[in-house]
């Protein structure tokens, strides 16, 4: 992550992207942070994730995480987070469970073409994410992604 008073991209550098246990980490410290949750969730594992520029920089992770204490089952999360300019931070955009198996879709690498995957409001499933990450089908909780010049950092 970029130190502190810089950003991705400053000076024409990019760092490394953050692994997918920070990116994971950032979305669950948001959501452990906030008094109306009731339930808190500890990160079990990061499975996968990607950097994508559009218009500022923001990554998607996959991770399963469980109810803090370790009562309850785990569960499969998308996050997408997004750097906030010159802080050594990230916040999140969407946290969301993806729990039904049938409300998942992987990225641009998955079988279906795009034709099938698109959505009335014009956006489509993620162009940067490759099949692994899985996303809601619907779509509409992320920003980054839904166009193809919206491209991932490699």
């Amino acid at each position: 992550m970029a130190a502190a008073g810089g950003g991705l991209g400053d000076h024409g550098e990019e760092p490394p992207p953050p692994p997918a246990e920070e990116l994971a980490g950032y979305a669950l410290h948001h959501y452990n942070a906030d008094p109306g949750t009731a339930v808190k969730y500890e990160l079990v594992e990061a499975t996968e994730s990607n950097y994508i520029l559009a218009e500022q920089w923001y990554a998607h992770v996959n991770f399963v995480a469980r109810p803090c204490g370790g009562a309850g089952k785990e569960r499969l999360f998308i996050a997408e987070v997004h750097e906030q300019l010159h802080r050594d931070t990230m916040v999140p955009t969407c946290l969301r469970s993806l729990d039904a198996e049938d409300d998942r879709v992987g990225g641009i690498d998955d079988d279906e073409p795009w034709e099938v995957v698109s959505r009335a409001d014009g956006a489509r499933c993620c162009f940067a994410c490759h099949g692994a990450i899985k996303h809601p089908k619907d779509g509409t909780c992320y920003r980054a992604g839904h166009r193809m010049d919206q491209l991932p950092l490699d």
